[in-house]
């Protein structure tokens, strides 16, 4: 019912527009260019009403270089109204009241009452009942406890963006990228300024990573020449892209460590603009959640720490695949041009995914109790936590328990927990050993008995060292 003459001149939609009329059809003639116009205007202005009539138009690519600005739209609640399935099934399964009288006994254990709600007054009925009344008060206790967890449980999840993205990115960036994958940062600053940005590169050399000497390596490769520095309205992070695999010997991977000194250094130099990060293939889009750069996801946790600790110069973290084109480039600067405050976001293909919580679905309790042979061994074992870990296994048959800790059997407590576990009946084993040390866990796991293999693992060894980012 649509109908649009592609031609220099409209010459036919009159006489389509004549046969519509003829036939009954509600329908609508367009044209594209038309003698005597100035062509872009006048195919904006067909494109406007296109787009008028309720045609799906993305004008989003036809006004990417025009330096657009959105309009403030209406504050619309976008409540919604109608009862959802579950919502449904939970009006058909409401307690009566006789219901929550019955279960109200049932969890007092007032065998007198639930007699009477169910006109139980024959000896034998009551003995039957009393036997049950443990059980069922047993069971309706998991179920309140089971409910109040599943209450707590939530989950991450990547939902598409719903706004509409505008590539047009506007104002002064500063690109930084490590020196020794200058061709990162120089795509990015060409793409960058090819969507409206005026862009300067900062290359950070590989031995920079003190606050101090990032600092000064800042200045000056975005000096003015008079003593001034240039100014920026955001800054975007590719450190992150520089790294290949995890190097075991080092205890925090470089480009954590330089991103770190790139959030103290840019408040060191009183830089406002919202700084963004960029991982690859980190996020874990997929359905199954999985991640190619795992050693990436680091840059996660560290940017929400950035995000709750300096919102005023955070921007955010994104995501993006292996290669990107020329959409995929539309898309990050269009989240680096800011989507509704999103600072969690992903581009996925054609799409932007954005970070949200939900509930999760209510676990549901193991069939069988999982096997203890074999050795449990557990890290921290001698600590709060581990012991109480060890007493866990212990009431649930572990064979062997290898408690390691740095200090081992010389550990505060390390007599008394060993002599608890072994009254229990389980055979227990305390061994010294930092479990950061690579060469020294391998040895202590290679001296564990042939014929009681390790079975599980539990990490609960931990030092705390918090602080805030800025210290």
């Amino acid at each position: 019912t649509t109908f649009v003459e592609i031609s220099p001149h409209p010459v036919l939609t009159m006489p389509v527009t004549a046969i519509l009329d003829d036939v009954g059809v509600t329908g609508h003639t367009l044209g594209s260019l038309r003698r005597g116009d100035d062509d872009p205007t006048r195919l904006l202005t067909n494109l406007a009403t296109a787009h008028a009539i309720g045609l799906p138009v993305d004008l989003t690519k036809v006004l990417a270089e025009a330096g657009t600005v959105p309009l403030p739209t209406y504050a619309f609640d976008r409540g919604r109204f109608w009862p959802t399935k579950a919502e449904l099934a939970g009006a058909d399964e409401a307690p009566s009241g006789v219901d929550s009288a019955f279960w109200a006994a049932v969890e007092r254990e007032d065998l007198a009452a639930l007699a009477e709600l169910t006109a139980q007054d024959a000896t034998d009925s009551l003995e039957r009942l009393g036997a049950a009344l443990p059980v069922l008060a047993s069971w309706r206790r998991q179920q309140r406890e089971r409910s109040t967890l599943d209450d707590l449980r939530y989950r991450p999840v990547w939902q598409p963006y719903t706004g509409t993205p505008v590539s047009f990115l506007s104002g002064d960036w500063w690109v930084v990228a490590d020196e020794r994958h200058a061709g990162e940062g120089e795509a990015a600053v060409a793409e960058l300024t090819r969507r409206g940005a005026d862009v300067r590169l900062v290359l950070l050399p590989e031995e920079l990573t003190d606050r101090a000497a990032v600092a000064a390596h800042l200045a000056a490769a975005t000096g003015d020449g008079d003593g001034g520095r240039a100014p920026a309205d955001g800054v975007l992070s590719l450190l992150a892209l520089a790294d290949g695999a995890v190097d075991d010997t080092q205890p925090v991977p470089p480009f954590l460590a330089r991103s770190l000194a790139l959030v103290q250094a840019l408040g060191d130099l009183d830089v406002a603009a919202p700084l963004w990060c960029v991982t690859r293939g980190a996020a874990g889009t997929t359905r199954g959640g999985t991640v190619d750069r795992p050693e990436q996801s680091l840059l996660w946790g560290l940017g929400r720490v950035v995000a709750l600790e300096h919102p005023e110069r955070w921007g955010g973290l994104v995501d993006v695949p292996a290669t990107l084109d020329d959409h995929g480039w539309d898309l990050l600067c269009a989240a680096l041009a800011g989507l509704d405050g999103e600072d969690q976001v992903a581009v996925d293909g054609a799409t932007i995914l954005v970070r949200r919580l939900v509930r999760a679905p209510g676990g549901t309790p193991a069939a069988d109790e999982p096997d203890h042979s074999g050795t449990a061994l557990v890290t921290g074992g001698t600590g709060a936590l581990g012991a109480e870990v060890a007493r866990w296994l212990a009431a649930r048959g572990a064979e062997h328990l290898l408690l390691v800790s740095r200090r081992g059997a010389d550990a505060p407590g390390a007599a008394d927990l060993v002599r608890e576990l072994t009254g229990a009946g389980t055979r227990v084993t305390v061994a010294a050993c930092d479990v950061a040390d690579r060469a020294a866990l391998a040895k202590l796991l290679a001296e564990v008995p042939a014929d009681g293999p390790p079975s599980a693992v539990v990490h609960a060894a931990g030092a705390l060292e918090d602080g805030v980012l800025d210290g």
